[in-house]
């Protein structure tokens, strides 16, 4: 059987055409949760959302586990940036984004729709990231960009989740795509941690370069840094939500950076406006000022 994915806790190989992932149910920490993934994927139904095909329970042996059987899915998001990268002339300099506009706006759209239906259950993803945002090979190319969410391995689900929902675990997300809420401890997140990584997702697919957008990630304090310098610090007085976490190392100036490359590359580009200013309001420090992902599908509609 072909291995496809491995992590810390779960391992997923293709059986049958299939995508079969398998959690080691002793060996899991929160805010990893199986009984969590499980209600997720048989409760949230989206074309833009994986689903569970068939789940099995093996829990009364020395080693239980659960293996979910799961549409097998072709190619992940980092590998359409990929696709669309360009070498740069000369040799050696880098790459450019030659991805076009009106798929990048489906892309996030489509991301968007899943999301829509995933939070209309109190379900939080978590994990917004291009690996867990994948493709469905088709000969149709509209199709073959339509993006599909995967692994709630720690999404937080309402009485499944082993977490109090003002007391929820902030060990969450991965790298650069962790929200400012969750990276501060601020344990009383909304949903809206999930529209702070869509936007990392947009700023991605936007960039001139093709780099994430809070780059190279070293370490929190250094990803702390980072949205400093690239969204200047916060204004004290319109975020209530991060003020009792404050220190001075939010002090400081914006300094340029990937969200001014974005802002020049499309700013004699009237169709980008929409696209680029949503981006601004889903990296807003404050997340009650963020939009939802429902307004976002509403916006690019």
């Amino acid at each position: 059987m072909e291995v496809l994915g491995r992590g810390r806790f779960a391992i997923v190989k293709k059986v049958n055409n299939l995508a079969v992932k398998t959690i080691y149910t002793d060996d899991q920490v929160l805010p990893h949760n199986w009984r969590a993934e499980v209600a997720a994927l048989n409760n949230v139904r989206s074309p833009n959302v994986i689903t569970a095909e068939n789940v099995l329970e093996k829990l009364e042996i020395m080693e239980p586990y659960v293996a979910i059987s799961m549409q097998l899915l072709s190619y992940t998001l980092e590998a359409v940036i990929y696709q669309n990268a360009k070498a740069n002339f000369p040799a050696n300099t880098g790459f450019r984004n030659a991805m076009p506009l009106d798929r990048a706006t489906q892309i996030i759209k489509g991301i968007a729709n899943g999301l829509t239906a995933i939070h209309a259950q109190g379900i939080i993803h978590r994990d917004l990231k291009p690996e867990n945002i994948m493709f469905l090979k088709s000969s149709d190319v509209s199709a073959s960009y339509n993006p599909i969410i995967i692994d709630f391995g720690i999404a937080y689900v309402p009485g499944v989740s082993k977490e109090e929902f003002n007391e929820k675990i902030t060990q969450i997300s991965t790298n650069e795509y962790k929200s400012p809420e969750a990276l501060y401890g601020v344990k009383n997140y909304t949903e809206k941690v999930d529209i702070w990584a869509l936007g990392c997702l947009l700023a991605r697919l936007l960039n001139p370069d093709c780099t994430p957008l809070f780059t190279p990630y070293t370490s929190e304090i250094g990803l702390v840094l980072a949205q400093k310098s690239e969204l200047g610090p916060p204004d004290l007085n319109n975020c209530p939500s991060l003020s009792g976490c404050l220190s001075p190392c939010w002090e400081g100036t914006k300094k340029p950076g990937v969200l001014d490359a974005i802002t020049a590359k499309f700013e004699n580009e009237p169709n980008a406006k929409t696209l680029v200013s949503l981006m601004f309001k889903m990296l807003d420090f404050e997340w009650t000022n963020r939009p939802s992902a429902e307004e976002i599908v509403n916006t690019l509609n």
